[in-house]
């Protein structure tokens, strides 16, 4: 016969972990805007502290102000950008098949008398109007990829912003129940680390190191894409709102947003606008770059005590294996193992 007082132990422990398991594949669907939304709020905790204490301890009321105003500032500007990208993208494949209608257009002359390449790009041009089965092949297969990679981007930032959308609804339920969520944390390190300060120290190298992170990579690029799209409005650059819109999301990338400004810059360029294209290329370069050449490092490595280039390789590596959440993982994750190993080779807690 079974030993009762064995059975009992395990049939509970059986019973949790189906318990645990269930809880975790109802939240499954969830888990990236609650992610999101538990690393945005503790990212801003301290704002959430100050409004609190000014409108004397009103959780509610405290977290509500701050979600809407995170709402009105991020949110609906980037769903106006993507909605603004959108028309614009079908109204220039609509004003291309309209304008490829009346005959192909003429190659620009500066286009035909780059060296090496231009007499290569003009004989393929003349094969493409004059209906070379091949030529032709390849423009429809080329066509239908940048179709595909359109509706894929789409289909991405919809996503992406009805996530942010969620996460915004979620986020704020944490701030309205911070001061028990932070409550109930510390006495959670506290019990595993069995009042031993390394748990807590190491929690506050994680938290440093994602708040560094989460201001010093989307932090700059809202501030970077923001400052590309001042640049575009002033030089009345048309869609200003997409290419804004663009211009956040590439820079997330270093360098990322040359992609928007260096062809606005050459078509001003190219419709005599001599002066605003070099405005386009001081603003952007000079001060629009200054963000992701000086203040990301800046604030990523004032928030944490990992050497900048493991940062950038926790940010790389923990993007190509986990994805946008891997953006924050990844750094995170090596502070915490960079952290415990000076503290095995010196013998103690780095703070």
């Amino acid at each position: 016969m079974y030993d009762r007082r064995l059975l009992e132990p395990v049939s509970t422990l059986i019973a949790l972990g189906l318990l645990v398991i269930g809880c975790i594949m109802i939240l499954l669907p969830f888990s990236s805007a609650l992610v999101w939304a538990a690393i945005f709020v503790f990212s801003t905790r301290h704002v959430y502290w100050f409004i609190n204490q000014k409108l004397g301890g009103r959780n509610w009321l405290s977290a509500s102000l701050l979600v809407l105003a995170i709402f009105g500032l991020v949110v609906l500007p980037l769903m106006y950008a993507v909605l603004s990208f959108g028309g614009v993208t079908s109204d220039y494949v609509i004003r291309l098949t309209s304008h490829l209608q009346g005959g192909m257009p003429t190659l620009p002359q500066w286009l035909v008398e780059i060296r090496w390449v231009g007499p290569t790009i003009q004989e393929w041009w003349e094969k493409l109007v004059l209906g070379d089965p091949a030529v032709r092949q390849q423009v429809n297969d080329a066509v239908m990829v940048v179709l595909k990679s359109l509706l894929k981007f789409g289909a991405v930032a919809g996503q992406g912003v009805g996530m942010l959308v969620l996460s915004c609804f979620v986020s704020l339920f944490f701030y309205a129940g911070l001061p028990s969520v932070t409550q109930w944390l510390q006495t959670g390190v506290r019990r595993l680390s069995g009042g031993n300060r390394r748990a807590e120290s190491l929690l506050a190298v994680a938290g440093g190191t994602m708040q560094g992170v989460v201001f010093g990579i989307l932090g700059t690029a809202l501030a970077q894409g923001f400052l590309v799209g001042i640049a575009l409005l002033i030089a009345g650059i048309p869609s200003t709102a997409g290419l804004t819109f663009l211009a956040i999301v590439l820079s997330l990338v270093p360098f990322g947003s040359f992609l928007i400004w260096g062809p606005a810059a050459f078509w001003l360029y190219q419709h005599d606008q001599m002066y605003m294209a070099i405005f386009m290329v001081v603003w952007c370069a000079g001060i629009a770059g200054s963000a992701d050449n000086v203040i990301k490092p800046l604030l990523i490595g004032q928030n944490s005590n990992l050497p900048f280039i493991l940062i950038m390789l926790g940010i790389l590596g923990g993007a190509i294996q986990f994805g946008a959440l891997g953006v924050f993982l990844g750094p995170t994750l090596l502070a915490l193992g960079y952290s415990l190993a000076k503290e095995w080779l010196y013998g103690e807690t780095q703070e």
